[in-house]
């Protein structure tokens, strides 16, 4: 297809943030969104097979792809088309997977990025009475808030076509629509007020904080993952401190993240890296696509300051950052750039934290398993994922880490003190 017969559009913000990353890392999994969901009970595989496709259909995000136009990267929307999916049985000795360890290696394979679906969708069956699916969608056409709605509507057409009542012609909110809206948010005076608020946050700059020196875009990124799991009791308590102090669970950890860099560099000024959502309209938050902000959280650490005093002032900078998070992080480190002079400024942080509350998934009745799986590379030094796990009632909260960073490994093993997953 010639791309004079399509329409084009440019990459937005978010978007170019991630192809940035692919072509600062290439043939790595970086920027692969991947997970995997395990049924217990018997499956119509043509029915999810369907239900997925519906959702393909219904969200034209899904179905973007990326072109090269001139010496810029656009994307454009391919109309939809039926997919047969691939499936996997684990107990037929000509399946390319096995065990459900080679399912994961299978799902983080690289992908075409130009003219390529940026996603992939598998069927597979464990036994009669456990089977499953898995999807691996490219994080410049996704984000975590999109995974999680992706789920929910595959789910929710599966019930409603075993019960013959899917309508056939639903639609959700088109990406395009954020693509244009983001134009005119460049063009508005909320983007003059984002854009000073953040320069003026970084009208000097701190210290360099490395945990360990080193060019972070010609080292490997190859990474590795731990998990600590807070259930019972201790979820409860930091529960009942966080309302009694009228704070976010979000800022409690962050604070002792602050702290513990604090006490481990013995420096106060600190940035920490974290992403929102970024979606603020009822439209947006419907809408499946990439919208995912980076945020540098800039604190000073005054030891002297009392606990009760530094939680309030980190939740009163978290609420402002929020209200500013639609300034495209890029921008800031061009401006940053020009500004200070520092042309061979790459980040503003190496370490990141993000919390995201996750309701278990449901299924016609039958017991569903959820795994984040872990692409086995990571561009930050460490990134710290918060998952609170609502219906369930505990916390899951990962680590993932350069293994090139030796320093931070030793960090893991004294912050986690044994107790992981």
């Amino acid at each position: 297809m010639s791309v004079v017969d399509i329409q084009l559009y440019p990459l937005t913000d978010a978007q170019q943030r991630i192809w940035n990353t692919e072509m600062l890392y290439p043939n790595t999994a970086l920027c692969y969104l991947s997970g995997i969901i395990k049924i217990k009970g018997p499956i119509n595989i043509g029915l999810l097979e369907k239900s997925i496709n519906m959702v393909i259909q219904q969200n034209d995000a899904l179905r973007i792809k990326l072109t090269q136009d001139g010496n810029e990267i656009k994307q454009f929307v391919e109309e939809y088309t039926y997919r047969k999916l691939e499936f996997i049985d684990f107990n037929d000795p000509k399946s390319p997977c096995r065990s459900y360890n080679q399912l994961k290696e299978y799902n983080i394979t690289t992908m075409e990025l130009l003219d390529s679906e940026l996603y992939k969708f598998v069927m597979f069956r464990i036994n009669d009475e456990e089977y499953g699916y898995t999807a691996k969608i490219h994080h410049i056409i996704s984000d975590g808030v999109s995974m999680e709605k992706l789920f929910k509507q595959i789910h929710d057409n599966y019930v409603q076509l075993v019960q013959g009542q899917l309508e056939q012609n639903q639609r959700t909110v088109s990406y395009i629509e954020h693509i244009y809206a983001e134009q005119e948010y460049k063009n508005s005076e909320r983007y003059e007020m984002d854009r000073s608020y953040w320069l003026s946050t970084f009208q000097t700059l701190p210290e360099t904080i490395e945990i360990k020196p080193y060019n972070p875009l010609i080292t490997s990124t190859s990474g590795n993952r731990k998990s600590l799991l807070l259930e019972g009791d201790v979820y409860q308590k930091i529960k009942e401190f966080c309302k009694k102090s009228k704070i976010s669970l979000f800022t409690f950890f962050q604070s002792i993240l602050y702290i513990y860099l604090y006490k481990t560099t013995n420096n106060q000024d600190i940035v920490i890296g974290t992403n929102y959502s970024n979606r603020i309209t009822k439209k947006e938050k419907d809408t499946i696509g990439m919208f995912t902000s980076t945020v540098a959280s800039r604190m000073f650490v005054d030891p002297e300051e009392k606990i009760t005093s530094f939680l309030q002032r980190l939740f009163i900078q978290i609420s402002k950052n929020m209200r500013h998070q639609k300034y495209p992080y890029n921008e800031l480190i061009r401006e940053i750039r020009e500004k200070h002079k520092i042309q061979n400024l790459h980040r503003l942080f190496g370490i990141a934290m993000e919390y995201r509350p996750f309701n278990s998934l449901k299924l016609n009745g039958m017991e569903v398993e959820f795994e984040d799986q872990f692409c086995g590379d990571e561009a930050n030094d460490l990134t710290i994922h918060i998952v609170e796990r609502l219906d369930d009632a505990y916390l899951i909260i990962h680590f993932d880490y350069r293994t090139c960073n030796g320093i931070i490994f030793s960090y893991m093993d004294s912050l986690l003190g044994g107790s992981r997953l």
